[in-house]
């Protein structure tokens, strides 16, 4: 297909510095042959400039400062019909992505690849899924131009959107103990229920991000097999720059304001959502709404995606699943770079993070992992056939995207945590009870109002609550928190974790099972320590849970 097409790409030979640098792509269908050719991230996409040129001063690569864009699966719109003979041109202002500030000499560089072509043959479809793709890469095209000093340098769009932003504060470098909270987000336009979608999501973004960089931590090495899956064989410098670009996401949702913009502005059918780097702005697009609250492209997971740009000045070198899987394989420093395979990574570990155990009156336990359920049998020690399943509807009235923490109460009640809320569950009825969510405070006195990472109820009457590198004893008679609390996990839970539990739950044994990220302990209550022998990873001994 590459034969059917010639290509050109035009400059003046002189620009002054200040104004626009207009470059010329023109291509030529030489062949006999009608062809529609999907232009994502090419000239005849007709956008601000993405990333398919590249820049050079004297030899010197100029940083590309444009627009960075999630897509997903391509619309009609998203193809243009090249007829054979036919020949399209569309020009490109360099100086909207690319800071032209110094005088010299420039030489621009086509590298950009027709992600699809599709041959008007009788019956030919107008466009296809991206499984189905069959493109080709254009030939690689310079040129060279010279900019004199007779002005002030444009500023690029992203450093415009920078500007009316304000400097964003410094990433911090490291994340205290305690447990962090994702800081309520500015929304611009949107309805109401898209507007809680987006909170949603964005307090997902913060929950399974925390996941995903303690997942790196407490995983480390070649054995974190999330990791190798979306970011290569294990090397100690691409490891350690993946764990600082999720410390560094998880630093700005918990300590500085981000704005999303729901009115759809400046998107394109197919996209997601789109931001600059060094911002802490995300524009939602159409494809964002469609995309389901957990799993594969999912709302969080965009929006992990979108500030990885944003954030930790991350690339579109790949996008899906498949090539993200292929540039980790292939080329792993790559793939420490791309935001999708960010994206699928913080998705992959969402899967994974076992959270809230009940142990219900029936014989089982339910396990809680993002959006899904696990049943558990007590009796045969294992998950029971057909699970997981979906939150919603099988859990009439409980969180449908996330549950933190759950706990049975000696009432015949179970109360299951998520962010700042909680909901109060029948079990009789199986389901929760009329009027909730309510907010944590003022309703459980004592209590941090935010982040429960996982609860116990132990047979003296007490119940424990963890949160973070702390603990609070909860009296269930007098109902509030205990004086003097909270007060450090470690040393007042011998051999248990000193932070970050994912979650908690008393067997009938006389034992309490404590969950963290692939590892589980097993707690004696009369004995009040850890039993010798753990941790012990999840799989295998717990069969059917991931």
């Amino acid at each position: 297909m590459k034969d059917y097409f010639r290509v050109s790409l035009r400059a003046e030979p002189r620009y002054r510095l200040g104004e626009p640098i207009l470059v010329t792509f023109e291509l030529t269908n030489i062949s006999s042959q009608d062809v529609r050719l999907l232009v994502w991230n090419t000239p005849l996409e007709g956008e601000e400039v993405f990333q398919y040129f590249q820049v050079r001063r004297d030899g010197v690569t100029i940083p590309y400062d444009g627009r960075f864009v999630k897509r997903g699966e391509p619309e009609e719109s998203s193809y243009r019909l090249v007829r054979a003979g036919e020949s399209v041109t569309q020009q490109v202002d360099l100086t909207t992505s690319f800071p032209i500030s110094e005088p010299g000499t420039y030489t621009v560089t086509l590298d950009a690849e027709i992600l699809d072509a599709i041959p008007q043959e009788a019956g030919a479809p107008a466009l296809r899924l991206s499984v189905n793709h069959e493109g080709f890469q254009l030939d690689p095209l310079s040129a060279t131009f010279e900019v004199a000093e007779d002005g002030e340098p444009r500023p690029t769009v992203a450093e415009n959107v920078r500007r009316e932003l304000g400097p964003p504060q410094a990433p911090k470098t490291a994340l205290a103990a305690a447990k962090i909270s994702v800081l309520p987000p500015t929304l611009i336009g949107g309805t109401a229920a898209q507007q809680a979608e987006v909170r949603a999501a964005h307090e997902n973004a913060g929950a399974f991000g925390e996941e995903s960089r303690h997942h790196l931590a407490w995983t480390p090495g070649a054995g974190n097999a999330a990791s190798t899956e979306w970011f290569g064989a294990y090397d100690a410098a691409r490891y350690s720059t993946v764990s600082t670009h999720f410390n560094d996401i998880c630093s700005v949702l918990a300590g500085q304001t981000i704005t999303y913009d729901l009115t759809g502005s400046g998107c394109q059918p197919g996209w997601y959502a789109y931001t600059y780097k060094g911002t802490r702005k995300v524009w939602l697009c159409s494809a964002f709404w469609n995309a389901g609250v957990t799993g594969t492209d999912s709302k969080f997971g965009t929006l992990v995606h979108e500030l990885s740009h944003a954030v930790s000045s991350t690339d579109d070198l790949a996008y899906g699943q498949t090539n993200a899987r292929a540039l980790a394989s292939t080329k792993p420093a790559d793939a420490v770079r791309n935001a999708d395979n960010h994206e699928y990574f913080a998705e992959e570990v969402s899967e994974l993070m076992v959270t809230a155990p009940v142990l219900w009156n029936n014989g089982k336990a339910y396990f809680f992992v993002a959006g899904k359920y696990y049943r558990y049998d007590v009796a045969t020690d294992k998950v029971d056939p057909g699970y997981p399943l979906p939150i919603a509807p099988n859990w009439t009235g409980l969180f449908a995207d996330r549950v933190d923490a759950g706990v049975v109460w000696p009432n015949g009640k179970a109360y299951f945590f998520r962010g700042p809320e909680y909901v109060r569950y029948d079990i009789a009825a199986d389901r929760v009870d009329p009027g909730y969510p309510l907010p944590i405070s003022p309703y459980w006195p004592g209590l941090w109002p935010d982040g429960i990472d996982a609860a116990v109820v132990w047979p003296n009457g007490k119940a424990y609550f963890f949160r973070g590198s702390e603990y609070m004893r909860y009296d269930i008679a007098a109902d509030r928190v205990d004086p003097g609390y909270p007060l450090p996990i470690s040393p007042y839970w011998p051999g248990l974790w000193p932070a970050d539990l994912t979650g908690g739950v008393v067997w009938n044994n006389g034992k309490a099972y404590f969950f963290r990220g692939s590892e589980y302990v097993r707690y004696d209550i009369a004995a009040d320590k850890v039993d010798p022998g753990y941790p012990l990873p999840v799989n295998p001994y717990w069969p059917g849970l991931p």
